[in-house]
């Protein structure tokens, strides 16, 4: 069972329970009448022909309501209730639609589907750390092509010193961050001065890899 048809069951449920229950004594304010009424009316309406999506796809409430002039009752029904519609056409029907995902939560609690409202913030609360783990791996996956698009940098120029004769006779603190690189190519500044014999931070690992892009640099401009 579709979704939509999830909800539909459920409001035909609580339309079928309204029936049944005695009406109550007295009359309730004006605004408390007027907001029960929007409500039924919303419920009927989206029974006669609304539709909803999965939320764990997309957010997306329609009511189907034939002519302009009942899609805009509809629309000031909704936004009686604080949750806005826009109107638009398809093909020979006028349509009110929501697309907010707290629009469409709002709407299915004031119908009373409680139990899709229950499940649309479930795909919510799901979509949400979704995302968030899809950004950190993002954001870690950005980080780690950084430092390896810094590493081969670092490795070319250590390639030039070699090429020259020259990588040996390095200082003895840069030889041995020369030799670390190259055996941790994926191994960021931060980690690679840590692996010294002697650890230095990030910032001393930078200004050594700086000498060395120096030497290598003189050496490309003596050729």
């Amino acid at each position: 069972m579709t979704f939509s048809a999830q909800v539909k069951e459920e409001l035909a449920a609580v339309e079928e329970g309204l029936k049944r229950r005695p009406a109550k004594k007295g009359r309730p304010d004006s605004r408390r009448a007027q907001e029960l009424a929007d409500r039924d009316a919303l419920r009927s309406l989206f029974l006669a022909g609304g539709t909803v999506s999965d939320p764990q796809r997309s957010y997306h409430l329609e009511f189907k309501c034939g002519e302009r002039e009942a899609a805009e009752d509809c629309r000031a029904q909704l936004e009686r209730l604080q949750v806005p519609g826009r109107i638009h056409r398809r093909r020979a029907d006028w349509c009110v639609y929501i697309k907010d995902a707290d629009d469409i939560a709002r709407l299915l609690g004031l119908m009373g589907a409680s139990r899709a409202l229950m499940e649309l913030e479930n795909a919510r609360i799901l979509h949400d750390i979704s995302g968030t783990v899809n950004r950190q791996v993002n954001c870690e996956t950005a980080n780690q092509n950084k430092t390896i698009r810094a590493s081969l940098a670092q490795l070319k120029k250590i390639e030039i010193l070699e090429a020259h004769g020259a990588l040996k006779t390095l200082p003895p603190e840069l030889y041995e961050l020369a030799m670390l690189r190259r055996d941790n190519v994926d191994v960021p500044l931060k980690d690679l001065g840590a692996m010294l014999k002697e650890p230095i931070g990030k910032s001393g690992t930078y200004h050594r890899f700086a000498r060395i892009e120096q030497l290598a640099d003189a050496l490309e401009k003596e050729e």
